[in-house]
Formats: C-alpha cells, structure tokens, sequence
C-alpha cells in the first residue's frame, strides 16, 4: 500500500527519486500521466491495467466528456521501470503539465502515488483539512456488515 508524503528534489533532467518504502509496489513496472486534479499520477502498471479497464467500462463513451477524460488520462501518460536507485525520469509535458520545476511533494493514496508542486500541495491539504468533517459527512460511508465482508474477500 502506497502511504504518506515525501518532499524530493527534481535533478536537471526532471529525475526524482521514489521512496524506498515504495520500490517494491513499483519495481515490477509502473505508469505515469496526468491527473485529474494538475497533478501527476502513478500507479503500479497492474494497478493502472485494473483501473483504466474498470474506467473504460464505467463511462459512456458516446459522451464527449467521457471520451475527454479519457484522452486526458490516457494520451500523456508513459510506461517504465525505476532504475536501480529508484530514480523515475518524469517527461517535460508532465513536468510541464503539474507546474513541477525543482521539487515535487508525492503523496501515497493507497493505490497510486499522486506527485505535486509543493505550493499546489500545500494549499490543497490545508483546504482538505478545513473542509474534512463536511467532506466525511457527504461520502456515504458503508456499513459495517459491508466491511467485513470485504475484509473476508
């Protein structure tokens, strides 16, 4: 599971080092692209696999908005492996893309590692925690009967 924050710096080419904590998710293969809110995503290649499948099953793609979306998550986005020192060599338009010039903040999300300009982190986590017990009170949160059957699997 891809958890908490790390502040890193970006080298000359646009390299950022990944945590060692993270390696081992991502060491097989991973995918990196534009997110949804000028971030970056990243995701272990199996991960990304499940998710665009789940994604293009779930929008109507006779919809303009949907094929949209799609093309913004999907037309940027590179494959890769980490180097053996745990380097990923993030491509100009991306850089480009999330306003990231000599440091990034990533940040784990449990499944995919979202990666910041540190400003635009910083005002966005301090609004999130403003807002987070309005935010709690809007989601609808599962029961606990549903948890434990998830957790049975």
């Amino acid at each position: 599971m891809l958890l908490g924050s790390h502040s890193v710096p970006l080298d000359r080419k646009g390299r950022l080092q990944v945590p060692g904590a993270w390696w081992p998710e991502l060491a097989p293969g991973w995918v990196l692209g534009k997110g949804i809110d000028r971030c970056l995503w990243l995701q272990p290649r199996t991960g990304w696999e499940a998710w665009a499948a789940i994604l293009s099953g779930a929008l109507q793609l006779e919809r303009r908005g949907a094929r949209d979306l799609a093309r913004h998550l999907h037309a940027a986005a590179s494959v890769g492996r980490l180097d053996p020192e745990g380097g990923l060599l993030v491509p100009e338009t991306l850089l480009s893309y999330a306003r990231i010039a000599d440091e990034a903040v990533l940040v784990g999300i449990g499944d995919r590692i979202e990666i910041w300009e540190p400003l635009l982190w910083q005002e966005l986590d301090a609004q999130i925690a403003r807002e987070a017990e309005a935010i709690a009170e809007r989601l609808p949160w599962p029961r606990p009967s549903q948890i434990t059957r998830i957790a049975e699997g």
